[in-house]
């Protein structure tokens, strides 16, 4: 039970720590104004797909439409890592980790990770990739330069906890996802 309430306070911590860090003020007090260039894809006539259908446990074939959230991009985190964030609230979100910045196919391994936490008709689950026996993997079909598209499929075979309970379910998941890459 600790080492589930761990994962879920290390899950919480990602978006808290991409909002402190997308707040920090530009050093140069000086510098001309911008004019903003609105590329939410949630404006877009055609809105991507960003969902994920989760099959097992308390779910059959349940879809979750993470479109219209309020936070869908992605993010070169490191020179050699990027970041995918589906975000509704607090607690209905989604995390994927590449260790990678293109095109490819990304097993989840303790580098390659995916991360859930969401509602469902009452009840918190999360989904975690670094438990044992997981397999899958994001496959990126397209990863495009900044303020362009990052585009692929995820595919998962493993566990689903009910957080509150601590039961714990064996789920499959399959997913697409098509971003706007931030940085």
């Amino acid at each position: 039970m600790k080492k589930s309430i761990a994962k879920l306070l290390f899950a919480l911590a990602i978006p808290v720590a991409f909002s402190i860090t997308s707040c920090n003020k530009d050093d140069d007090d000086n510098a001309t104004p911008v004019t903003p260039v609105n590329n939410n894809p949630n404006t877009n006539p055609a809105t991507p797909e960003n969902s994920f259908t989760i099959n097992g446990g308390p779910f059959s074939n349940v879809k979750f439409d993470y479109s219209t959230a309020s936070l869908i991009r992605a993010w070169n985190y490191t020179s050699d890592s990027t970041i995918l964030y589906f975000n509704k609230s607090n607690t209905d979100y989604v995390t994927l980790l590449l260790r990678g910045n293109n095109t490819g196919n990304y097993s989840f391994t303790t580098s390659n990770q995916l991360q859930m936490i969401f509602q469902h008709n009452g009840g918190y689950y999360t989904i975690s990739s670094d438990i044992a026996g997981t397999t899958g993997a994001a496959a990126v079909t397209t990863y495009g330069a900044v303020g362009e598209r990052v585009k692929g499929t995820i595919t998962f075979n493993g566990t689903l906890t009910d957080a509150l309970t601590a039961t714990t379910y064996p789920v499959t998941l399959s997913g697409k996802f098509d971003l706007l890459r931030a940085h």
